[in-house]
């Protein structure tokens, strides 16, 4: 840019970060003295500077939406600039504070109070940087080149990692039908092909669907040609355009490419649909679709006039604002779009072995690599490995892994499923791979060997509503209420924690129940599985023989063991004691089982407390008027008042708190064991920081975990709640045995 058009303070920002850019490629940011954080002057002072003729000031204004910014800060409000060490290297903080508000330093240190603009450096300095360097794209198309480019890496550097990823899920045994982009027409190829999935939101607009009545003309070639009489929804038609210029012939696509009519058929490929993702070449996401009939960024429609620009032009260089793209971070990470809260897309995502995200910016990801538009690395442009974190792919874990499970059960259960009736259809897709590791497979999304161990779970913050909508209490429901794959909420929270991984955990967790289910075939009942104290127990005995396909390490005390079955894992996991290697293959059914358990067991009447004061409590009720709330309130004894644990509550708006005479019920899960010191530290043992009663001096904490339960209008009880009865308490207290139909 001409110097002439930038003003004193842009040329300033210019140099200055020109020089931050050289020791960021040189690894002398330690050695650098020059300004790192600069205030550019109120938002006010940069309008008036861009009137006078400054193109930076201009820029650096146009990558705002000041109409946001006002409402929160004013109509007139600060800017700074801050230097970072990795991409993006430039934040451009903009807002108030209430002191030194001129004082870059002080700004910086309140960036969690501004909005900030994320600014990548395009310095070709930073080529061969390990923060990368940021790319200019082209606002009206994505870089096929590039996209083309990521395919060929991927292909030649990951092919251990993203090459036969879940090879062995079963496809339907229909043979799948596709998109032909070249032909324009439904296919049945007779030989395997590599082809595209299109991962998208329906929504609720109407759109053509393949029919048994359509699919004959659907397979004419030119069918979805314009003026054929078949016209494309805009997300599946820039899909069809854009594998034709990276070079795939076939889409796969769900409304498409299965008779949705044909129910038989239906049923088989929905079943089927985490292997028909599991063995795509590529998933194609579109991620900022609303529905089918939103059109994907920059394919058929460019830029509009309206959008802001991402590109900032200073006087020496120009920087991406990359808060529209992935930001160098996992290209996962768009939680405001439509697909990231659809409960289907879940397993779309989790079994992909590529992702190519289309949003503002195109993004990948694979078990090998992430990459994104606005920003080339090393490993994109020399073919470096890039470690992708199992957490930001979602990955399916390939060993029974209750903590992976746990995030993607955490995961599936914020997102939103338009039909109640798919609450198991949508994750089963996840499951049926994961039944290969998991013993004994699952039953309503509860691993069955660690049975006792799944039923622990809870929601924070704003709680969870029955993914039905319906009350558990009067309505007969589809789904078990004591499994969290049957609640929607944004903050589920487990604890599951594996006592057979190495080191063992804090928290042990023993049986009181033999749970039974029903099967909906033999109407017989049998026993769920729940035996994973049975093999605990079995391998205490220090003189066990080790099991084929195990081995033991006793090298370290205690000695550990690792399993041949799992060897495909790196690194190989540790396990303390060996457990049951899986039979079933891959794809089979387990069986179907009715949504109510037979609980035989100790039950317990008792009262709940509020921890607070009276005002507390009528605010707290105030607040039940219209929003959720989880408090945390004391159990105690209905005989004497005396305190015996702590339940976490999930109150819906309409709700009220319970009432302090009234008498509440509660069944005995499960016990449950930790040290008195990680008790104190666990989010799920809170009594134990502030309860004399569990005696400091205990290297133990003892206690039973109990379900809150309510009664149906059909005679059977259902979960409201999870809390704690502290085991010398419960030993005290009166109970009574029954026999009850947990739904």
């Amino acid at each position: 840019m001409d110097r002439l058009k930038a003003c004193e303070k842009c040329i300033q920002l210019s140099g200055s970060f020109l020089l931050w850019e050289v020791a960021v490629a040189q690894g002398t940011t330690r050695q650098h003295r020059g300004q790192v954080d600069l205030f550019l002057g109120t938002s006010a002072d940069l309008e008036a500077r861009s009137s006078n003729g400054c193109k930076s000031c201009c820029s650096i204004l146009g990558s705002q939406n000041h109409v946001s910014l006002q409402e929160r800060h004013g109509k007139v409000y600060g800017v700074s600039a801050h230097f970072r060490h990795k991409q993006p290297l430039l934040f451009i903080a903009w807002g108030n504070i209430d002191v030194n508000n001129e004082n870059p330093a002080q700004r910086q240190a309140s960036l969690f109070n501004f909005r900030i603009g994320m600014m990548l450096s395009t310095n070709p300095i930073l080529a061969n940087s390990v923060t990368g360097r940021g790319r200019p794209y082209n606002l009206d198309g994505y870089n096929i080149s590039l996209i083309r480019r990521w395919l060929e890496r991927c292909d030649k550097h990951h092919e251990s990692t993203c090459s036969a990823q879940y090879q062995n899920l079963l496809l339907p045994k229909s043979k799948l039908s596709y998109i032909d982009v070249e032909d324009l027409c439904v296919v049945i190829p007779n030989k395997p092909v590599r082809y595209a999935a299109l991962s998208y939101v329906w929504g609720s607009v109407e759109m053509p669907l393949a029919k048994k009545a359509n699919i004959t003309f659907l397979r004419l070639p030119g069918a979805f040609l314009k003026g054929s009489g078949v016209e494309l929804p805009a997300t599946i038609r820039d899909a069809v355009r854009l594998c034709a210029e990276i070079g795939i012939r076939y889409l796969w696509v769900d409304s498409i490419c299965i008779v949705q009519d044909d129910m038989e058929s239906k049923m088989e490929q929905i079943k089927a649909m985490g292997s028909v993702y599991a063995n795509a070449y590529l998933t194609l996401v579109a991620l900022a679709s609303e529905n089918a009939n939103s059109s994907i960024p920059r394919v058929s429609q460019g830029r509009s006039s309206s959008d802001r620009s991402p590109f900032v032009h200073l006087p020496c260089q120009t920087v991406i604002d990359a808060s529209q793209g992935a930001i160098g971070l996992p290209p996962m990470i768009h939680a405001s779009t439509p697909w990231t809260k659809r409960a289907w897309t879940l397993q779309e995502k989790a079994l992909s072995k590529r992702l190519l995200c289309l949003g503002p910016v195109a993004s990948w990801a694979c078990s090998g690599a992430q990459w994104v538009e606005d920003l080339e690395v090393l490993s994109e442009t020399e073919g470096q490995p890039a470690f992708t974190e199992a957490e930001d792919k979602k990955s399916i874990p390939e060993w029974p892994d209750m903590a992976r499970y746990s995030h993607l059960a955490s995961s599936y259960a914020s997102r939103r499923l338009t039909m109640p009736e798919d609450t198991v259809n949508a994750f089963e897709g996840i499951m049926t791979p994961m039944e290969h590791y998991f013993p004994k497979g699952f039953l309503f999304g509860t691993p069955e060997f660690l049975f006792d161990i799944g039923l622990l779970w809870q929601h924070r913050r704003r709680g969870a509503k029955p993914r039905s909508g319906l009350d558990w209490a009067d309505k007969k429901h589809e789904f078990p209420s004591w499994s969290w794959i049957s609640h929607h909420g944004l903050h589920l929270q487990t604890f599951w924690e594996a006592d057979y991984v190495y080191p063992h955990p804090d928290l042990i967790i023993s049986p009181l129940v033999k749970w039974k289910k029903q099967n909906k075939d033999t109407e017989e009942w049998e026993e769920v599985d729940n035996s994973y104290h049975v093999v605990r127990k079995h391998f205490e005995e220090p003189d066990t023989a080790t099991p084929d396909h195990w081995t033991k390490h006793s090298e370290l005390d205690p000695p550990y063991y690792q399993s041949s079955a799992f060897s495909h894992v790196q690194p190989s996991p540790k396990f303390s004691y060996p457990i049951p290697i899986p039979q079933h293959p891959l794809g089979t059914s387990i069986g179907s089982y009715y949504p109510h358990l037979l609980f035989e067991g100790s039950l317990a009447r008792v009262r709940f407390q509020f921890r607070g004061t009276a005002k507390e409590r009528d605010t707290s009720n105030e607040k039940l008027l219209e929003n959720a709330l989880v408090p945390e309130m004391e159990i105690v004894n209905v005989v004497d008042g005396a305190w015996v644990g702590r339940i976490r509550l999930d109150m819906q708006p309409g709700s009220r708190l319970p009432e302090y005479e009234e008498e509440q019920e509660v069944i005995a899960i499960s016990e449950g064991k930790i040290t008195v010191n990680a008790a104190r530290e666990n989010s799920f043992t809170s009594e134990a920081k502030d309860r004399d009663e569990i005696r400091l001096d205990n290297d133990w904490y003892k206690f039973i975990n109990v379900l809150w339960i309510g009664r149906t209008k059909d005679d059977k009880v259902y979960r409201k709640a999870l809390g704690r009865i502290w085991l010398e308490a419960w030993e005290k207290m009166s109970v009574e045995q029954v026999s009850l139909l947990l739904t």
